[in-house]
């Protein structure tokens, strides 16, 4: 089996995990997104004490890599990737939409998942999921009238895990916050499902899941200024 480690630096509350012979056996949470960068070596470093195993030891790295935190993804990934780069091990990405999903259990009703997650005001990242967390609807980012149309066509009884408060959507809701914690019992059935299909990222070629544009505002353009 294999020997993996795991970081989620995509919004406030930041995890690191370490999982061998298909088990998790550490966990470490970090709840302040102002020093993930400070702070991510030294995580990752105390779960791998705790777990009794190196950097070396590894077999490869997990990285939730987005939608989420511009600044946290870049944080999380560079240090996955330096640590794959200088030991030679490989990487895995993954869709925050997508292990929302399958932190949720197959529904008893057999109910449809709509993830939806904040991205700016009246701009979400979006996935739609059947009951056995099977991908609908790719995740990707849209804005709040799509989003009220796309819901109208929906089943009545989808159920809408959001992290926005007073989404306007006429579904059985489930609220998540900055506290959610993604389910590392389920990653890591997505992970041992990857590794023994060889299906590992491109090292070189790996970058964080935005979906969208980070946000910028134009500069004035000096030569209309009058001397």
């Amino acid at each position: 089996m294999s020997n993996l480690l795991f970081i989620d630096t995509s919004g406030s509350l930041a995890a690191v995990a370490h999982a061998k012979e298909g088990e998790v056996t550490e966990i470490i949470y970090h709840n302040d997104s102002k020093t993930q960068a400070a702070v991510l070596n030294t995580l990752i470093e105390e779960v791998l004490l705790r777990s009794k195993t190196t950097l070396q030891d590894l077999d490869g790295i997990c990285v939730c890599a987005g939608p989420g935190s511009y600044t946290g993804l870049r944080v999380g990934l560079s240090i996955a990737k330096g640590i794959a780069f200088s030991l030679n091990k490989k990487i895995m990405l993954f869709d925050k939409l997508i292990l929302t999903a399958q932190s949720f259990r197959k529904s008893e009703s057999n109910a449809d998942k709509l993830i939806v997650l904040s991205a700016r005001q009246d701009e979400f990242f979006m996935a739609l999921f059947d009951a056995e967390n099977q991908v609908k609807t790719v995740p990707q980012h849209i804005l709040l009238p799509d989003l009220l149309s796309l819901s109208k066509k929906l089943n009545k009884d989808t159920i809408l895990i959001t992290d926005q408060e007073n989404l306007p959507l006429d579904l059985n809701t489930i609220s998540i916050d900055n506290s959610f914690k993604i389910d590392f019992e389920s990653w890591l059935q997505l992970a041992e499902k990857r590794r023994r299909a060889y299906d590992w990222d491109d090292l070189a070629y790996s970058e964080p899941l935005y979906l969208k544009a980070a946000f910028t505002t134009k500069q004035k353009n000096k030569s209309s200024i009058n001397p």
